[in-house]
């Protein structure tokens, strides 16, 4: 995920893995979540989970490998 290769793939068992992590690690905060939502969003699971999920949606940005691979298949249906 860090060179952005098929991120959005990698990113679903990631989010199975840190929600799994948040209910077993942190149960605490995840009960509060309506009583104490500073505990629920200050875990470090919710944080991880958070930038899991903001790449599945957006994507890996312009600097990844995603990117290049996308502008040559542009660049070559262009020419076509």
């Amino acid at each position: 995920m860090l060179v952005g290769l098929a991120s959005r793939l990698i990113t679903i068992p990631m989010m199975i893995v840190l929600v799994t992590a948040y209910f077993t690690a942190d149960i605490d905060a995840v009960r509060a979540i309506f009583s104490d939502p500073d505990k629920f969003l200050s875990a470090a699971e919710f944080q991880f989970l958070f930038a899991v999920v903001i790449v599945f949606v957006f994507g890996p940005g312009i600097f990844s490998v995603d990117a290049l691979i996308g502008n040559s298949f542009k660049r070559r249906a262009g020419q076509k």
